[in-house]
């Protein structure tokens, strides 16, 4: 066998993508926290533009009016989405001249405060529920009244910050030992002295701090309930050695072992509903972080408006001072400017497409589901990216990056845009969305007798008079999915 080299011409198309096509492509995908970030980098190493602090040209943003069927423009705003569906045409070239403005408000890097003025609605505060001082401080603060050596009082502060986010003592004594002697080499402790300053902070409040299982938490906040129920002893001998009874909601079992009336045990469950599984809960020093909605729709009667949530937009524009400095032929430094003047129009460019391409997906989106927006999750249809890519006359890929990461905010929820494309199932005569048959079986079994709820086989049964004929395997899918245990597992006691 030879071995030739030879020379072959072979021609063959390729797609790449230019500088400004990934950007585009980038900025399309980013959520707000990674805007806000590429925003700041791009200040930070870029001269041409800078932030509008002085509100000058604000941008009129575009809104929309739908009503049942149909889709109308409003007609006294100037809107940023043009009737051709020209947003995000990568080839399309953009002009030379100087982009000299770009306005909207302000980034204010919070959104705690929200709230809507429109039809004379108002959103609440959004509240933690939090207390002002932390779970170690209130603990230390109940050390300190007591009197402890030097000694125990190293102990029990190093305990309580050993605590985890639920209050539970989960460490194993002799780690603590170790721990303990490895910071403090000078002082001997052994694991009875770090059970005994252990069982001090047991006593603090909250009730059933520093426990170290459910069990024992449960049993020290009912020894200190008070007035003292009748049922104290048998509550506290049925936690300590048969706690699997409660989980096999073996009801007959209890009454059986402590010689009670089954109206005596409902009566002692009913006070285990008083006590707290997670004694910490309410001293959780870290806030939960509010999302940022970029859209908002606004219902008034059966008319939704859908609009940008004009809080999270860039407020950008070209530095004019530098752009006139490059449009010189004789200046040092002139290509370098010249390079960073194009790369500040196609960044505005993108970031403009970017809430045109979001506007105008979310327009669709609400469009298609009115009936989610108007009558809740029972309403809801099944929607694919295509179907909205074509109402949008814009490719599928594009679509998914334009909702991922995105958040809208309406009378049903802050919801991410992706929660609106759901599967087609084959249901009865139309096809429904997955959303709404979970939703319908949610409220069967909310209305079910709670002492002989439904099982699967059931649930099937009541689903397909309602018009939705699925197997019971998916019904126990779609149970699953909601996080509701079985029939078993529902059966209460009381």
């Amino acid at each position: 066998m030879k071995i030739k080299s030879s020379i072959i011409q072979k021609q063959s198309q390729t797609m790449v993508l230019t500088q400004s096509m990934q950007t585009a492509l980038k900025i399309l995908q980013c959520s707000q926290l990674e805007l806000e970030h590429e925003v700041s980098t791009f200040l930070e190493e870029n001269i041409m533009i800078e932030q509008d602090v002085n509100h000058e040209g604000d941008l009129d943003l575009s809104s929309y009016e739908l009503e049942t069927g149909s889709l109308k423009n409003d007609q006294n705003s100037d809107s940023i989405i043009e009737n051709d569906n020209s947003s995000l045409d990568l080839d399309q070239e953009t002009p030379f001249e100087v982009i000299e403005d770009w306005s909207a408000h302000e980034d204010s890097g919070s959104f705690d405060h929200l709230s809507f003025k429109s039809n004379g609605d108002e959103m609440d505060d959004f509240d933690t529920n939090t207390y002002e001082i932390s779970l170690e401080e209130h603990l230390l603060n109940q050390l300190m009244l007591l009197k402890l050596s030097q000694k125990d009082f190293v102990i029990g502060a190093f305990l309580i910050d050993s605590l985890d986010d639920n209050g539970y003592f989960t460490q194993p004594a002799s780690r603590m030992v170790d721990a303990l002697s490895e910071q403090y080499p000078n002082i001997e402790i052994d694991e009875d002295e770090i059970m005994m300053v252990l069982r001090h902070i047991q006593q603090f409040d909250p009730p059933g701090i520093g426990a170290t299982s459910l069990e024992e938490s449960l049993i020290q906040q009912i020894k200190q309930l008070d007035p003292k129920p009748y049922w104290q002893e048998e509550a506290i001998d049925l936690l300590k050695y048969h706690s699997k009874w409660l989980l096999q909601h073996d009801l007959k079992r209890i009454e059986r072992n402590y010689h009670f009336l089954e109206e005596e045990v409902i009566e002692m469950l009913e006070g285990f509903k008083c006590l707290n599984p997670y004694p910490a809960i309410n001293y959780r020093n870290h806030k939960v972080e509010a999302v940022k909605p970029d859209i908002i729709v606004l219902q008034k009667g059966e008319t939704l408006t859908v609009t940008l949530n004009e809080d999270i937009l860039p407020k950008l524009r070209i530095n004019r001072k530098y752009a006139k400095l490059a449009q010189r032929a004789k200046i040092e430094g002139r290509d370098l400017m010249r390079s960073q003047l194009t790369e500040a129009r196609f960044f505005l460019k993108s970031i403009e497409d970017r809430f045109d391409t979001l506007l105008k997906v979310a327009t669709a989106i609400v469009d298609a589901q009115q009936a989610f927006f108007l009558n809740g999750k029972k309403a809801m249809k099944g929607l694919r990216l295509q179907d909205i890519a074509e109402a949008v006359s814009l490719n599928e890929s594009t679509i998914s990056r334009a909702v991922a990461g995105k958040y809208m905010i309406c009378s049903q929820g802050t919801l991410p845009l992706n929660f609106f494309f759901t599967n087609q199932v084959s249901s009865g005569e139309e096809d429904a969305s997955g959303v709404a048959i979970r939703a319908v079986l949610q409220e069967i079994i909310a209305a079910e007798d709670k002492k002989k709820p439904f099982s699967d086989q059931k649930l099937q049964e009541i689903l397909e008079t309602k018009g939705h004929e699925l197997s019971r395997r998916t019904v126990a899918k779609y149970r699953e999915t909601l996080g509701i245990p079985s029939s078993t597992q529902r059966k209460r006691l009381v």
